[in-house]
């Protein structure tokens, strides 16, 4: 049909609406590329905008856009009444294949500003369009418009920062050539904007607005150059008071339900001492009642890693019902709270391994291969138990690794961190090393 009403009239891809929009316009803000997506239980919906169906999973071509392209290419540079130009509409509807086409066909149209003095970066990383900065951090022919400035003097970084989405932070802040200290019209860096942005309250260490600042501070980023006493709030009782009730609120309401796992985790640990691999060696033997696989030297690690099981746990029970008592000062209940988290994930790591070290000394002498499966299913709870959280930690390493480097990487809290989630490790593959040498 296109085709037919080009070949009758080309001036028609000249028309407007009363909004400025034209034929292009509209073909930009339309063709989507629409993707298929895992069975949800619960389908996220916004207003206005169409899910990803089940059935859905054939990327539409960008016929129409080539067409109206190919007919008038000085459409490509036509803004609507409100200054947004083709390229600021594709990338506000996270329409990749249409910048791509745009940028290909046209690459002035990359340095296009729309009435705020935006590139289409900078209005991706507003609209939260991953794919489009990508992109644009991938191009090096569009290296040059990555740090240019829209009319309140934020960047494409600014943006980011000001929305709080990790992933096109993480994708500019791993680009070299993005300017980490450029201040706005306010005096504000991006690290300045990260700091003043995120609202009062207890968050998780991997909260995308928390890895933002992480990464920024970690990268030697500069703040604005003013007092930093002018933007305190000056102390009022009533909103500390305030803030403690949301605070304690929220610590009460996790300990509710974090309880009830740290309960489990002790249970089994419980449980896995008084039911051994191997079971029992018979009464009316030398030793009897005692572990027939006692002296195997994996055994040893079994042991540790149950104990430290049970006594991680345990420990992270009574640091939560502290953390739920309300009659504690708040500082203490939130130090109490990130201890039971700490204890319960070193519980989660030392009861897995229990169970991994179980099934090899069973089954490995006769079944090595679904030994070795068996192993790998179950150590992988620690990268699937929480797999948005790790994924957000392996990103943030490695955006570390290219901005400031793997040895100061090393240097830093990062390598603490890892230890406080590794010890347990340590201290059951080393017991059980040590314990079969001074047997």
């Amino acid at each position: 049909m296109t085709e037919l009403l080009l070949e009758w009239n080309k001036q028609l891809t000249k028309e407007q609406d009363e909004h400025g929009n034209m034929p292009l316009h509209f073909a930009l803000s339309l063709e989507g590329e629409a993707h298929g997506m895992l069975p949800l239980c619960a389908v996220p919906v916004k207003k206005g905008k169409a899910i990803a169906t089940l059935l859905n999973i054939t990327k539409p071509t960008l016929e129409l856009t080539r067409q109206l392209l190919e007919a008038d290419a000085y459409s490509a540079f036509q803004p609507d009444r409100k200054g947004s130009f083709p390229i600021h509409i594709a990338a506000s509807a996270g329409r990749l294949l249409a910048v791509i086409v745009l940028v290909t066909k046209f690459p002035d149209c990359a340095g296009l500003h729309d009435s705020d003095g935006r590139t289409f970066v900078h209005v991706a990383a507003k609209k939260k369009r991953y794919s489009i900065v990508a992109y644009a951090c991938q191009t090096p022919a569009l290296s040059t418009i990555l740090n240019k400035q829209d009319n309140e003097g934020n960047t494409a970084l600014h943006l980011a920062v000001e929305v709080g989405d990790w992933w096109i932070f993480a994708c500019l802040f791993a680009n070299k050539q993005v300017d980490l200290n450029l201040p706005n019209n306010n005096k504000q860096t991006p690290l300045e904007l990260a700091v003043n942005t995120i609202p009062t309250g207890l968050y998780c260490l991997l909260n995308s607005r928390i890895l933002i600042q992480e990464t920024l501070i970690a990268a030697n980023a500069t703040r604005g150059v003013f007092r930093r006493d002018a933007n305190m709030q000056e102390y009022s009782p009533q909103s500390d008071a305030e803030n403690g009730e949301k605070g304690s609120a929220i610590v009460s309401n996790s300990t509710q339900f974090l309880s009830v796992g740290f309960v489990l985790i002790t249970t089994m640990a419980f449980g896995a001492t008084f039911a051994l691999p191997g079971w029992y060696i018979a009464d009316d033997h030398t030793h009897g009642g005692t572990p027939t696989l006692a002296r195997v030297k994996q055994f040893q690690g079994f042991m540790m890693a149950n104990t430290l099981a049970f006594f991680c746990s345990s420990l992270a029970v009574l640091s939560l019902v502290f953390a739920g008592t309300p009659t504690v000062e708040l500082p203490m209940r939130y130090m109490h709270y990130n201890i039971s988290i700490w204890l319960s994930l070193n519980a989660v790591g030392s009861l897995a391994i229990t169970f991994a070290i179980a099934v090899y000394i069973l089954i490995t002498p006769v079944a090595a291969k679904t030994s070795l499966a068996v192993i790998v299913v179950i150590l992988s709870i620690g990268i699937l138990h929480s797999p948005s959280v790790n994924e957000n930690f392996t990103v943030l390493l490695l955006v570390l690794c290219i901005r400031p480097g793997i040895l100061p990487l090393l240097r830093s809290s990062i390598s603490k961190v890892m230890f406080l989630m590794c010890w347990p490790l340590i201290v059951i593959f080393g017991w059980q090393e040590l314990s079969s040498w001074y047997r």
